[in-house]
């Protein structure tokens, strides 16, 4: 758990005509250069402009506005062409004096600058290379001269392709520009033609950010008298661009340039139908496997000029609101609000508020893909936290122990002083365990602590966590991971995930990028299922790094699923039921089946956390079947070297071993696995036990637990000591030395610790949980027990346990203390009726509070079967099939 106080700014866009537009835009200003230059190499729509002027800004959780929509008239361009008669006379009049008049009254702090049409090429290369560095030198002189009030594009003099090269680099290197600016046209060629495709390749390699501006083409020029070129041909010259840039490959070969189009896209929207349809012709396949809609959805599209319902309401239905850049309030005759903008997303019922005084928006109903919440502006001040719950219990040894909370006591956690508070109200169920974090600067809101739920229906919900009372629906911001013409997967006839599957696995948080990284899984139109990897905006619910990335996979073998001398991950056989894994900038993904039917083998995914793109694959049954790895919902684990653990549920165990003692062939089923940090990944150790294909062939598994990683112990000899705890459906306790696992032997189990008889034999389908020298139980059927740890070996009978049961599935137990005094373990009880009890760590015979004891059913909340309690800041929170229930002292 950690806390780091960011600072925030807020994205605009300025209209030919005056227009301000605006974005939330997520930038730690608090950052070094380096460091923020190199995080927005990979950033998506909500982080784009790249500049160190940001961090002159003053202010903290004050929103700023970046105007990117801003041109200028350096001296040489309008000497040039307005000679020519080439410049209208609001371009000929610029000055800064009057662009910074306009952006103090527009509350902009920063603008972004390019050369209004038509651009420093006329024909002649030398003029329009010699123009264009005169322009980009004027420009930068702007920026240093108005320190964090002006940023810059390069201008380019395109069509001449190595005079563009040669003034990227200057540009981006020398003046440290912001990223290129761009026509949709030169001459007779529009962006994605061929001849470009140099410019294009430069720009990739650099993850650039070209924000582009239409013109009017050779073609098209005075086509209607009296009617100038810019009504009508500029909005279709950004459509001829787009649908080039896409249709001739170029999006696709050229992912990492990050584009932004002018005036909602021109005419695309309206011509959709058509390019999905275009799409599908064999002639395009290789260039669009996923069809026009996911390369038109990768790219940004600003409202300049399309400030009105009918312009929105068209490319809302076309892009996710992630990628459209759009005002919240301006001085000018179009306004398009937050609220507005939500309002045309597509009536699934939730009504944006702002009850900000500072600020006046439209509301009306957002279109979060059935996800239903309402969106909640108030702009009160956070309650005093510094506690981030930003992985799946609490830290990557899975210790499942908050020893930051200084609210909850044994002494005032009782049903006089202690109760449930309210739900948040949810569409689909929460299988996810919540995070929580403290102090989040939310645009048009400022400073909350916001609980983040994931649920089945593949949608996303921040919440102000601690706005609760009663049933409350109103969110921060709510957002749906399907795309457009998707649902979440059905149950596939299977009630283990059932009646839908979006978001099963807990989700992870980085705060230093500002994301929350999910996998969904939804289901086509045409009935296919797609996994995604997304990195949510934790100030937006936005997608960012370009995101999202479809899952695919094959590995060498020939095991279950495989063709070709490969196994294939079918998404259709699998569900990401354990929470993900963040280490080192590498978000790890590990893969159960679907309900243990149909053909599966045992996968782990590595990606980067940066640009969401996979950077290893593991498959550890490559030449068997079976081996899902699904630890009854709770997240593999990693040691302070970077080591990565999980326990792999029944399959192929090769009992012939090579010399090192690994499965002759790979297949490692049914183990406590131990997988390098680096790539390519690699299995570096193992356990299972000496009966391991009896129980794979019983479907007794292992792999029905979660790992646990013990702190460093000091044994009997004073040798420090690194462990892991783990048991399956056999209901042994296995303690094993994560630095000599043990591996397999026929004969006997030679691992570090064993202890036999102590669990209920329904097994274990949680994990053990660890707080103060102490491991807690609740197996399936038993008590809650707990196992003191001495000189690094624990008890091999419990020193206390609660006198209650728990039923199928047992309990997952979380520990809340200040440091190690005032600890409580708190457990949810599963049935038609949820309970939540809380235990005096030191004594598990007394028990402090059980919600099924209130009065006149005061504290009930509806249960589901493989949900963990998350503790933060004086709050329990517990998953429910509607909701996320909250407990906590009465006011």
């Amino acid at each position: 758990m950690n806390f780091t106080a960011r600072k925030h700014l807020r994205i605009a866009h300025e209209s030919d005509a005056g227009e301000k537009v605006s974005n939330p835009l997520r930038v730690a200003t608090d950052l070094g250069r380096r460091e923020f230059l190199a995080g927005l190499a990979v950033a998506g729509a909500n982080v784009l402009i790249s500049r160190s002027l940001l961090a002159a800004q003053t202010g903290t959780a004050t929103p700023h506005r970046i105007d990117i929509h801003n041109h200028l008239t350096p001296a040489s361009y309008s000497a040039e062409l307005g000679a020519k008669h080439l410049l209208s006379a609001p371009v000929l009049n610029w000055t800064p004096a009057k662009d910074l008049e306009d952006m103090d009254a527009a509350g902009v702090a920063t603008s972004i600058t390019s050369l209004a049409p038509p651009g420093v090429w006329n024909g002649d290369d030398a003029m329009a290379r010699s123009l264009a560095r005169k322009c980009n030198d004027e420009a930068a002189r702007l920026v240093a001269d108005h320190k964090g009030r002006f940023g810059m594009f390069v201008n380019l003099p395109l069509p001449d392709v190595e005079g563009s090269l040669r003034e990227i680099e200057y540009g981006l290197d020398t003046l440290k520009a912001d990223g290129v600016a761009m026509y949709t046209s030169y001459g007779d060629k529009w962006l994605g033609d061929r001849v470009l495709d140099p410019v294009f390749d430069e720009l990739n390699r650099r993850g650039a950010v070209v924000y582009t501006h239409p013109k009017s083409a050779n073609c098209c020029k005075n086509v209607l008298a009296n009617i100038p070129d810019s009504e009508i041909e500029y909005g279709t010259d950004t459509t001829r661009a787009i649908t080039q840039l896409v249709f001739g490959g170029t999006t696709r070969r050229c992912p990492n340039v990050r584009m932004i189009f002018s005036h909602a896209g021109g005419s695309m929207p309206f011509l959709v139908e058509r390019f999905v349809n275009l799409a599908k012709n064999s002639a395009f396949a290789s260039h669009l496997p996923q069809g026009f809609l996911a390369e038109a959805t990768k790219l940004y599209y600003d409202t300049a000029q399309t400030s009105n319902a009918a312009a929105m309401s068209a490319l809302l239905k076309v892009v996710p609101v992630s990628q459209i850049l759009f005002r919240e309030s301006n001085r000018f005759s179009f306004l398009l609000g937050v609220g507005l903008a939500l309002s045309l997303l597509g009536g699934c019922g939730d009504t944006a508020k702002n009850n900000s005084a500072s600020t006046s928006t439209n509301s009306g109903s957002n279109s979060i893909v059935g996800c239903g919440a309402n969106i909640s502006r108030g702009a009160s001040s956070a309650a005093p936290s510094s506690v981030d719950v930003d992985t799946y219990h609490y830290d990557n040894l899975r210790t499942g122990q908050n020893t930051d909370e200084t609210i909850l006591t044994p002494a005032n956690v009782n049903s006089a002083q202690f109760r449930k508070l309210g739900e948040f109200m949810v569409v689909g169920k929460v299988d996810a365990q919540p995070l929580y974090l403290s102090n989040v600067p939310i645009p048009g809101v400022g400073m909350k602590n916001v609980l983040y739920v994931a649920t089945e229906h593949g949608c996303v919900f921040a919440f102000d966590a601690d706005s609760i009372s009663g049933s409350t629906n109103q969110s921060l911001w709510t957002t749906s991971t399907q795309l457009p013409g998707e649902v979440p997967s059905d149950d596939r006839s299977c009630g283990q995930v059932t009646p839908e599957i979006g978001i099963t696995s807990t989700p992870v948080i980085d705060r230093g990028r500002g994301a929350i990284y999910l996998v969904a899984v939804s289901k086509s139109s045409s009935g296919n299922f797609i996994h995604r990897l997304h990195a949510l905006d934790l100030t937006s619910g936005a997608e960012l790094f370009g995101g999202p990335t479809t899952i695919t996979a094959s590995y060498p073998g020939t095991g279950a699923g495989s063709s070709g001398g490969n196994v294939v991950f079918d998404p259709s056989e699998y569900n990401e039921r354990p929470g993900l894994l963040e280490l080192n900038g590498t978000i790890y993904t590990t893969w159960g089946s679907h309900c243990d039917q149909g053909v599966y083998t045992s996968w782990v995914m590595a990606f980067s956390a940066g640009t969401l793109k996979q950077t290893a694959v593991l498959n550890l049954v490559p030449n068997g079947s079976d081996g899902g790895i699904w630890v009854a919902g709770t997240a593999p684990a990693a040691d302070a070297a970077g080591n990565i653990y999980f326990i792999i549920g029944n399959g192929t165990f090769d009992t012939t071993l090579n010399s090192s003692g690994f499965p002759s062939r790979g297949d490692c089923g049914n183990c406590f696995a131990k997988i390098s940090p680096t790539f390519p990944l690699a299995l570096l150790d193992y356990f299972t036990p000496s009966n391991t294909v009896a129980q794979s062939n019983q479907d007794l598994d292992f792999g029905s637990g979660g790992p646990l990683l013990l702190p460093d112990l000091a044994d009997a000899s004073g040798t420090t000591r690194h462990l892991a705890v783990g048991s399956g459906k056999d209901a042994n306790v296995y303690v094993l030395d994560r630095d000599n696992m043990g591996k397999f032997n026929a004969s006997t189990d030679r691992i570090y610790q064993e202890i036999t008889g102590q669990l209920s034999p329904g097994g274990e389908f949680g994990k053990p949980s660890y707080f103060n020298n102490t491991v807690y139980y609740g197996a399936v059927g038993d008590n809650l027990k707990a196992f003191p740890i001495t000189n690094a070996r624990l008890a091999a009978t419990p020193s206390s346990q609660s006198s209650h049961q728990f039923p199928y599935p047992g309990t997952t137990p979380t520990i809340s203390a200040s440091g190690t005094a005032n600890g409580i373990v708190w457990a949810v009880e599963n049935g038609s009726t949820g309970v939540l009890h809380a235990y005096d760590a030191t004594n598990l015979s007394k028990e402090l509070y059980n919600s099924g004891q209130t009065g006149n059913g005061r504290d009930q909340f509806a249960d589901n079967k493989f949900i963990t309690p998350m503790v933060a800041n004086g709050r329990v929170y517990v998953g429910t099939p509607t909701s996320v229930a909250v407990f906590g002292l009465l006011p």
